[in-house]
This record gives C-alpha cells, structure tokens and sequence, in this order.
C-alpha cells in the first residue's frame, strides 16, 4: 500500500531497477482520482496500461483470498450480497 508513502520511498522502490520501464500495478489505481492525479503530476508521460477483469471473477477471487486467509464467511452468494447490496 503506497498511500503515505513520500515521492522519494515510493522511488526507492525502484532503485534497483536498471531498466527504463518500470512498472506497478494496483486494481485501486483505477478509480481513485487522487492517485491518477498523483501519477500525472509526477509523471506527466507516463504510459498507462489498464487491464479489465469480468467483475465476478474479481469477486470470486475476492471471495477465495478471505477464505485462505482463514475468515470465516457464508455461501459465496450471500457474501457477496453482503459486500454489493442491490440498489433500488
């Protein structure tokens, strides 16, 4: 998680890198404006490849990771109910 990282600790991420591509990547990139904001202000160039994944199998995936990691949860179904109630 980057969120209160500095421009310089998020750099020496990277510091072993010799290549001139470098690369990051984070689904919550994607739709935090402030992040976007943040790469462009640092990175005016940048190139940005975004990937989009069938959101049930992100949910899935979702589901799955809090399961290995030892949450007890309900049937896939209601759990996911529970995280994305229906809207009127």
């Amino acid at each position: 998680n980057h969120d209160n990282m500095t421009q310089a600790q998020y750099e020496d991420l990277f510091k072993s890198c010799t290549n001139k591509v470098r690369g990051d990547f984070s689904p919550s990139y994607a739709n935090k404006t402030e992040y976007i904001e943040r790469i462009y202000r640092y990175v005016p160039n940048a190139k940005i490849i975004l990937l989009l994944r069938n959101p049930i199998d992100a949910l899935y995936s979702g589901y799955l990771h809090e399961k290995r990691s030892g949450n007890r949860l309900p049937p896939f179904v209601a759990w996911a109910e529970e995280q994305y109630p229906a809207s009127d």
